[in-house]
């Protein structure tokens, strides 16, 4: 029997496979990883990290194909519950300030405080359709939650640098523009080892409105509205 070369084996076990068991209980992801899930009605992506534990479908079967998987729920828990919106508002008052330069910044999360907070980035060079910057150190307790940047006065959306910065990442991304009118636009996405879920902004008013569990067993978590 061939084995696996130990550069293989590597690589494999960044993103491993395990089917979904058809009657017993799958445990969690018990440390910090990634694997794929092989469940009945598909393929889901488990991520986990210190701030996040996350279970979302990436792939179906085909229709008819019968498998002996068991099924599982999607979730999505983010330590602290929400990110909490007046910290992001926060930004949008740093990046007016500046605009039509872009500007960036982390929000973090403090595992022994439980504390939010805002870390401004250092730019390097900023236009207004360009940014380089270097993130301030975070204390030992802080975890990097929400990459955010502006767009000045242009429309705020992923562009094609985002894309490659966000390859294979894990991370809460926001991105805001139009910073000249009253509302700004500002667009926000859960990133799955790459895999973009657009989060809400305006769509819901209290907090529990962007985390209950709906019939289906899925968690949504998304900004504090309050």
């Amino acid at each position: 029997m061939q084995t696996l070369s130990r550069e293989d084996q590597l690589v494999l076990d960044q993103l491993p496979a395990v089917m979904v068991p058809p009657t017993s209980v799958l445990p969690r992801l018990d440390k910090n990883g990634q694997r794929l899930l092989m469940a009945r009605d598909g393929t889901y992506l488990e991520v986990r990290r210190d701030w996040l534990y996350a279970v979302r479908r990436c792939a179906t079967f085909r229709e008819g194909l019968q498998v002996p998987y068991g099924r599982i729920l999607e979730t999505i828990e983010l330590a602290g519950r929400t990110v909490p919106r007046d910290l992001i508002e926060a930004f949008i008052a740093e990046a007016r300030f500046v605009s039509p330069l872009e500007i960036g910044a982390v929000v973090t999360y403090d595992f022994e405080s439980s504390e939010w907070a805002l870390r401004m980035n250092r730019s390097v060079s900023a236009t207004a359709s360009a940014l380089s910057y270097e993130i301030v150190p975070l204390g030992r307790a802080e975890r990097r939650v929400v990459d955010i940047h502006s767009h000045g006065e242009s429309a705020a959306f992923v562009s094609e640098k985002d894309r490659k910065d966000t390859a294979g990442a894990t991370a809460v991304v926001i991105v805001v523009g139009q910073l000249d009118r009253d509302t700004p636009d500002v667009k926000a996405y859960l990133y799955l080892h790459g895999m973009c879920m657009p989060l809400p902004w305006n769509e819901c008013k209290e907090t529990s409105d962007c985390g209950d569990e709906d019939t289906n067993g899925r968690i949504e978590v998304g900004l504090d509205q309050q």
